[in-house]
């Protein structure tokens, strides 16, 4: 599946200062969710610190902190989120118009990780 995804407002850091990925081929298939991503871009795209960047809910096993990249359990995955404080956008829209984590991604998409947190 192609998607262009952007990450804006310090979200490069964390991806090795890359900003965009435009018409990017993912290895994702029909029925994608936005989790599917997430863990996607931890395996294979995020240089540093996941845990700025990603969250695990607490409904499996109380644990908030992640696993190694590549060590990742389906159970883990499906409680993959982003951290408070970066704002999501698809097709330039709030993700949460469209179900956040749930939401189906479909060819094409445009999907924006905002950081709102800065230092100064």
């Amino acid at each position: 599946m192609k998607l262009s995804i952007e990450f804006l407002g310090g979200c490069e850091q964390l991806f090795g200062g890359v900003s965009r990925l435009l018409d990017h081929d993912t290895p994702l298939e029909d029925g994608a969710t936005i989790r599917h991503l997430l863990a996607y871009l931890r395996d294979h795209h995020m240089r540093a610190r996941p845990d700025l960047f990603l969250d695990v809910g607490s409904a499996v096993s109380g644990a908030t902190t992640l696993p190694a990249p590549g060590a990742s359990t389906e159970d883990v995955d499906q409680q993959l989120s982003v951290r408070p404080g970066i704002i999501v956008l698809i097709n330039n829209a709030d993700w949460e118009l469209f179900g956040m984590e749930d939401y189906r991604l479909q060819e094409a998409d445009r999907v924006t990780f905002i950081s709102t947190l800065h230092g100064g």
